[in-house]
């Protein structure tokens, strides 16, 4: 899966990514809040402010590379993701 930018040539430094907090069983939903986004919804580990397992939905989703098993969003930052609830479905992320 190629990545998805919500605001096409925005760049993420990803030096840390293995530092950061990782989702499970997430999945892209439509974002409630906004009228045109998507957040992230699902379990987080090694979170800072948050026991593991707790479960999380993150601020609108600005960046999204599957493959690469990263996201961004504005609430959480940088996120690692772990695994997919719904496989078929993280295949076809659209996050406008």
């Amino acid at each position: 899966m190629a990545q998805r930018n919500r605001y096409p040539g925005s760049c993420f430094d990803l030096t840390e990514l293995g530092e950061r907090p990782i989702f499970h069983d997430w999945i892209i939903e439509p974002d409630d809040q906004s009228a045109d986004g998507t957040v992230l919804t699902g379990t987080v580990d090694r979170h800072d402010r948050f026991s593991d397992g707790t479960g999380l939905t993150t601020s609108t989703v600005q960046a999204f590379d599957a493959t690469a098993g990263w996201a961004y969003s504005y609430s959480s930052g940088l996120v690692r993701l772990g695994r997919c609830r719904d496989p078929e479905a993280c295949e076809n992320v659209d996050l406008v």
